[in-house]
């Protein structure tokens, strides 16, 4: 198995646009969002590793910013397009999405 690796500029291009865009806060509390790609790369750390949510690398967001964003993806349908995701040649993006919901 070949070792993880974060997303490349190349494939960000290309899987940006089939993810939902986030709202902004009406409120201005709380943190800022965290960076959409920051978190699509955690979730993929831990579909690739098997790992569980709480053991992700602290280079990432937190555990439970990538697993709500990742839930939110999925029921917004995200999930349905892997054809599309999985062109990039990266088998690992199919098994997250029908896997390990």
């Amino acid at each position: 198995m070949n070792p993880y690796r974060d997303i490349n500029d190349e494939e960000w291009q290309r899987i940006a646009p089939l993810l939902p865009e986030l709202r902004p806060r009406s409120e201005l509390r709380g943190r800022p969002l965290a960076n959409t790609r920051s978190v699509l790369n955690g979730v993929l750390w831990v579909m690739y590793s098997g790992a569980t949510w709480s053991a992700m690398p602290r280079k990432y967001p937190s555990y439970q910013t990538c697993h709500r964003r990742f839930k939110a993806w999925y029921q917004s349908g995200v999930g349905a397009p892997t054809y599309k995701i999985n062109d990039l040649g990266r088998l690992l993006l199919k098994r997250v999405m029908l896997v390990r919901c």
